[in-house]
């Protein structure tokens, strides 16, 4: 087989590949745009955290109504970022979940702990 035409499959199969990565990138997008957290979603979310903790009732309205004060949210329109400064931890919101992710001081000041 001269090689043109092996050159010539390989450029259709990587333009194939091509179309199909980027259908999936563009899906991928429109589902993270689609199911980016709102402040409303963070609310919840901490709810949950002090109700799974054994907060009381009254303690979970406090908490949530404070942190509603506290925490600044970032919209980046496919996520969105929360940071809450008294707990030193941010907030990944995405694909309608939120991940705590310790902030740099955190994960300092725990290593800096662990030491002898």
């Amino acid at each position: 087989m001269p090689c043109g035409l092996g050159n010539q499959k390989l450029q259709i199969l990587s333009s194939k590949m091509s179309a199909r990565s980027t259908t999936v990138l563009v899906l991928l997008l429109g589902i993270a745009l689609a199911t980016n957290p709102d402040d409303d979603s963070f609310k919840k979310y901490v709810d949950t955290v002090m109700r799974r903790s054994g907060s009381s009732t009254v303690e979970r309205l406090l908490v949530t109504n404070l942190a509603s004060l506290v925490y600044k949210r970032k919209d980046y329109k496919f996520f969105s970022i929360v940071n809450v400064p008294e707990q030193e931890t941010n907030y990944l919101g995405i694909f309608g979940l939120w991940v705590p992710i310790p902030t740099l001081k955190a994960l300092k000041d725990a290593a800096d702990q662990a030491k002898p």
